[in-house]
């Protein structure tokens, strides 16, 4: 918690570590509490830079959420999209699609298509189709989670500024010079 928050990995590792470890000895080790502590400390080994070493603590904790909390809850979608972002980072494309378009789908049907979340799974999958060179599978992508964000106005200006940098990046790196949608 607080260490994360200030930024202070390196204390924070050693702890998290040891809740861990003490977690599964208390606990069964599938118990949600363990699964919890599996995202903590994948996300601080993320933010040092040990994307290898989150990565089997994020599947872990996707599987033991599956069993204890369903498919479709929002602490799975998030640790999906967790997971799908993390394989992006590592170039396993292939591995961050099926879980990103999984997330999308799940949102979609749990919030409808005009929540923020979805616009939010859009622009993730958008991002990724642009990282393998689908730009046209990215584009509309963009485009809708930029509709989406502009009709939710408590989330419009983190979201649509994202969704806005995404059509620019892709147009970029396609050399394509449209006019962006205007704010």
């Amino acid at each position: 918690g607080l260490y994360q928050a200030w930024r202070k990995y390196n204390l924070a590792e050693p702890l998290l570590e040891e809740s861990l470890k003490i977690r599964r000895k208390l606990q069964c080790c599938r118990h949600p509490d363990v699964a919890a502590s599996l995202s903590r400390l994948a996300a601080v080994y993320r933010a040092q830079g040990k994307s290898s070493s989150a990565e089997p603590l994020l599947e872990e904790c996707l599987k033991i959420q599956k069993e204890n909390l369903g498919e479709d809850h929002p602490d799975v979608i998030t640790t999906m999209n967790n997971l799908a972002g993390l394989y992006k980072s590592l170039g396993k494309y292939a591995a961050a699609e099926p879980l990103y378009v999984e997330a999308l789908k799940l949102r979609r049907q749990k919030l409808g298509d005009g929540h923020p979340d979805v616009a939010l799974s859009l622009n993730y999958l958008a991002t990724l189709y642009k990282a393998q060179g689908k730009y046209a599978a990215a584009e509309p992508l963009f485009q809708e989670a930029l509709r989406i964000s502009r009709v939710q106005p408590e989330h419009a200006q983190s979201s649509e500024s994202a969704c806005l940098n995404g059509l620019a990046a892709l147009y970029n790196v396609q050399g394509v010079h449209k006019e962006l949608p205007s704010v």
